[in-house]
């Protein structure tokens, strides 16, 4: 099974492919790395967005014949029918008591096959598990980077004030 790799960030609704690993139709597949993707008509994205805890189909076609899945990019068929998308995210507790939790999501970690599986992404197998802990751990590494960066912008707007 000859599976890709990627993730995307969010910004004001709409996400970016930022890396990818794709040996297969590189080329192809990085033509549109620099689209911005609205999450709202993707059904994987916008069902984590809505609340679900990550996105599995073994069969992509299958499920859009039956009305349940929505791609804005009609040809994704051409480079993968079977797709697992994991939110990067951080759970943030409001109420303790009431156990109401709202994340903080700053992308996406998808993984995406050509073939059609049935068994793919199934939630006890080794891919979904490891695919989990990796989209955690990124959250980590993201959310450092986006504030190193934030706070290098300003020293450089405050140094420019000054100089």
């Amino acid at each position: 099974m000859d599976s890709k790799g990627n993730f995307k960030t969010i910004a004001n609704r709409v996400t970016k492919t930022s890396a990818r690993y794709c040996p297969r139709n590189h080329n192809e597949r990085a033509k549109n790395d620099s689209k911005r993707i609205p999450i709202n008509g993707n059904t994987d994205f916008e069902s984590i967005a809505k609340g679900a805890s990550f996105f599995i189909c073994g069969d992509l076609p299958k499920l859009q014949s039956e009305g349940k899945y929505v791609n804005t990019n009609p040809s994704y068929g051409i480079f993968y029918n079977s797709s697992m998308s994991m939110p990067i995210r951080c759970v943030i507790r409001s109420d303790e008591i009431l156990g109401d939790d709202k994340c903080d999501i700053i992308g996406f970690l998808c993984i995406d096959c050509l073939e059609k599986d049935s068994e793919w992404g199934r939630e006890n197998n080794y891919i979904f598990n490891m695919s989990a802990i990796l989209a955690d751990a990124l959250y980590i590494l993201i959310d450092a980077y986006m504030n190193f960066n934030a706070a290098k912008i300003k020293r450089k707007r405050t140094i420019n004030v000054f100089s």
